[in-house]
């Protein structure tokens, strides 16, 4: 699980901003934001929120992300994909961008980072150690040199690499050690939260617990729908059925689930969602967090997701909200205020826990 984030010189990001999933341990409110990884177990936060007005940065933190997930995951640098560095001073425009993980993983804390200029790798390394001693696997400067400690040099690598692409995804596909720490990532995938598919709604469906977690979801949030069921063999239609009311008493009517309303659909595929994340491990970026749906649904699908990453034991999600709302939910150290610099332009994060507040005081 993600222990911390960090970008620098991307976008509207000039200096560096931090993101931390390590929980506070004096904060005693909303315990189940909360789950213990590793031996020793270190507290970490299953999700984040980040916070402010329009054009204050959020979304490029998540943009940064999605960039780092697209590159890890294989692809190369190009001319119209390469890294954009903070455009508001001469001083920026010609300085790598940075970016940062600190993560667990089977027991394993790693530190993984990268820098990019243009469209080449300027830096690269990987560390790894249990008990907190981590150290270096591989080491990769600019120009291209290499160093490979703790693992045999993969000269192929190096070539197959060149300016433009990362080691890590290359070097997991040879090296046993490097191949572990590549796994949180792989489970990660894009980042980017998608809508399940048809086959993976289906398969929720099919599963009896998966069924029923989604059921006691719809009901707490005051649906109206009895059952979401498949009819018939593999490949069914998905239906719902919703409780209503005619001249002759209270029934089930069947509604064919492309049929009924948007937000209700969103809300559904939101959730099975949510149960692919904390299933597979790794974590999700939402953007704009449930847009299209009315406030008091936010708290519902927060709980739904924590409760079933505590359930798993994986997951976590990073999120933008404008919705202050969402506050009552969360607690300080969950919260990242993010907002511009003046008068440089800048996209600055502080966390809610940096700032002298009651240790009862509502957040919103």
């Amino acid at each position: 699980m993600l222990i911390q984030y960090s970008v620098e010189n991307y976008k509207s990001i000039r200096d560096e901003a931090v993101i931390s999933f390590a929980a506070n341990e004096t904060i005693t409110a909303h315990s189940h934001s909360v789950t213990e990884v590793g031996n020793p177990p270190v507290p970490l936060l299953k999700l984040v929120a980040l916070i402010g007005p329009n054009a204050s940065g959020k979304s490029n933190i998540l943009d940064s992300l999605r960039f780092c997930f697209r590159l890890i995951g294989g692809d190369a640098l190009e001319e119209d994909s390469a890294a954009v560095p903070f455009l508001l001073d001469n001083g920026s425009r010609d300085k790598p961008s940075r970016f940062e993980f600190i993560y667990l993983w089977k027991d394993t804390r790693y530190i993984y980072g990268f820098s990019v200029c243009g469209g080449a790798v300027t830096e690269e390394y990987l560390m790894g150690g249990k008990e907190g001693q981590p150290a270096y696997l591989f080491e990769r400067g600019n120009p291209d040199s290499y160093t490979w400690l703790g693992t045999p040099a993969l000269l192929d690598i190096e070539e197959a690499a060149g300016n433009a692409r990362l080691c890590l995804p290359l070097g997991a596909k040879r090296n046993p050690d490097i191949a572990e720490a590549y796994e949180w990532f792989e489970a990660t995938g894009n980042f980017s939260l998608t809508y399940p598919t048809p086959q993976e709604v289906e398969e929720c469906l099919r599963d009896k617990e998966k069924h029923a977690a989604l059921l006691r979801l719809v009901r707490a949030a005051d649906f109206n729908i009895a059952d979401i069921k498949l009819v018939g063999a593999e490949g069914s239609p998905v239906i719902i059925d919703r409780e209503g009311s005619d001249d002759e008493g209270r029934h089930l009517f069947s509604i064919d689930f492309g049929k009924d309303s948007a937000g209700t659909r969103e809300f559904i595929l939101d959730a099975v969602a949510f149960l692919r994340v904390c299933e597979r491990g790794g974590m999700v970026g939402v953007d704009e967090f449930g847009t299209s749906l009315h406030q008091k649904l936010h708290p519902h699908l927060l709980k739904f997701f924590l409760k079933e990453s505590d359930r798993t034991g994986r997951g976590q999600m990073i999120l933008t909200t404008h919705n202050t709302g969402i506050l009552r939910s969360l607690r300080s150290d969950q919260v990242y205020l993010i907002d511009r610099e003046e008068p440089s332009g800048a996209t600055i994060a502080r966390c809610f826990d940096d700032f002298e507040l009651d240790k009862d005081e509502n957040l919103e």
